[in-house]
């Protein structure tokens, strides 16, 4: 998500909650943002800011993977590897 870098002015508060329906916490590999909590429970991402004023530092970004496609990546890696030798 990118930040209103043209907003006018300071943002007062912002609350900004992502829902990680059919995503495994654990699966989560990279967070770039500051200011967040993970609820395990409810499978959500919060960041809240406050007196902000947006650049691209503020945007948010998160990276995770998918298990099942990991798991077929990681097995052709290694018949590769095994067919090298």
């Amino acid at each position: 998500m990118e930040t209103g870098s043209g907003w006018y002015k300071t943002i007062e508060k912002a609350d900004i909650k992502l829902q990680l329906h059919d995503i495994d916490i654990k699966t989560i590999e990279e967070i770039n943002s500051n200011n967040f909590s993970i609820d395990s429970t409810k499978k959500t991402i919060t960041w809240t800011f406050t007196d902000l004023e947006p650049t691209s530092k503020d945007d948010i970004y998160v990276r995770y993977y998918n298990a099942k496609e990991r798991r077929q990546w990681e097995k052709y890696k290694r018949k590769r590897e095994k067919a090298r030798k």
